[in-house]
């Protein structure tokens, strides 16, 4: 890990160990990965079969009215941009410890390379998207299929007619392939704003997903349900760390440096 690293792995052993004495271990989080590759598969192996032996793993959907269970911490576990190396590295693994999982699919791309924009050092711009069918069958093996919008844009510099046809359509097209409900989406690289969670509403999703560290609790904004970004390659420490909500304080932290500005 570099310094950055270090000091927010510091920072939140020290709000993981605050979570404990407060009675807040059992937050509700949502993780999020992006690609499987054949060197993640052991170190996502190690991360799944914690959650299945020490929480309570539901579909994204259900993230909300799980806040009532008591016993294991609750987990939803997502994926986006729906690359084909989660069929081939991961479906095994989420299947070997019966965990659901949600596959954000961006539906321009089907059976293509991303056409999006990626960094230079970036190698997921090389990955390929799942096709139609390949879609439709994770969707009848019971994971949940979401929207991460038609072309994978940053929404808030679309206009409002363009806008919704991102939104609307990819939830059709969606739901044509699978044969059930879009219910929930994520917003392509985090950017979102009041106006494109209005238009989330509008297009009938009942919800959506950001990538702010943010743990789910009664008063989360079902527009705005935060994530925590998970790797294959973090340590079992940094990944309990992670689900228990500990790596959230950089958020609060931002929060309170605006309120005093």
């Amino acid at each position: 890990m570099n310094i950055k690293d270090n000091i927010k792995f510091a920072i939140a052993m020290l709000y993981g160990a605050v979570l404990k004495l407060t009675g807040s271990r059992y937050l509700c989080t949502v993780i999020y990965y992006h690609s499987i590759t054949p060197a993640d598969v052991a170190g996502f192996a190690m991360q799944m079969k914690y959650l299945a032996q020490n929480c309570t793993v539901v579909r994204p959907s259900q993230i909300k009215k799980a806040l009532s269970r008591n016993g294991k911490k609750c987990v939803a576990i997502t994926i986006d941009d729906a690359f084909e190396n989660i069929i081939h590295k991961a479906l095994d693994v989420l299947k070997r410890y019966d965990l659901p999982a949600g596959i954000f699919v961006p539906v321009a791309n089907l059976g293509d390379v991303p056409q999006w924009q990626f960094t230079q050092d970036s190698p997921d711009r090389y990955e390929k998207v799942m096709t139609a069918d390949q879609v439709a069958q994770l969707a009848d093996k019971g994971f949940e299929i979401l929207s991460h919008t038609l072309s994978h844009p940053m929404l808030t510099q679309l206009e409002d007619e363009m806008l919704s046809h991102e939104l609307q359509m990819s939830r059709s097209v969606l739901e044509e392939i699978t044969g059930q409900p879009v219910k929930g989406m994520s917003y392509p690289h985090g950017d979102h704003d009041d106006r494109v969670c209005q238009a989330v509403a509008d297009a009938d999703y009942a919800m959506a997903f950001t990538v702010e560290p943010e743990a789910v609790t009664h008063r989360t904004d079902n527009f705005r349900i935060g994530r925590f970004n998970v790797s294959p390659t973090d340590s079992l420490m940094k990944f309990k760390l992670k689900i228990s909500g500990a790596y959230q304080v950089p958020k609060i932290f931002r929060k309170g440096a605006k309120k005093n500005n």
